[in-house]
C-alpha cells in the first residue's frame, strides 16, 4: 500500500471524490454552472469530505482562488 493511502485525510479525500464521481455518472448529482462567476464549465469541491454526497461547483480559477483564500484564513 502506499504511504499516502495510510493517510487518513487522504482515504477520506479519495472516498469523498470517487463516491461523488459514481453518483455524478449515475445522475444523481447534477452538473451546475460555478458558484463563484456562473461559468459552465465547473467543477466539484468537497467543502467537507466527510460529507460525500455535499459538493459546490466551481470554475478552474475560482476554484483555485477558494483555495488561495482558504490557506490564507487557515495560516492567519
Amino acid at each position: 500500500m502506499r504511504e499516502s493511502r495510510k493517510n487518513d485525510h487522504v482515504r477520506l479525500k479519495t472516498l469523498a471524490r470517487s463516491t461523488a464521481m459514481r453518483r455524478y455518472k449515475a445522475g444523481i448529482i447534477v452538473k451546475e454552472n460555478c458558484i463563484g462567476c456562473g461559468s459552465v464549465e465547473s467543477e466539484m469541491h468537497h467543502p467537507d469530505y466527510s460529507k460525500p454526497k455535499d459538493v459546490i461547483w466551481l470554475c478552474k480559477k475560482c476554484h483555485s482562488d477558494f483555495h488561495v483564500l482558504e490557506r490564507k484564513v487557515l495560516c492567519a
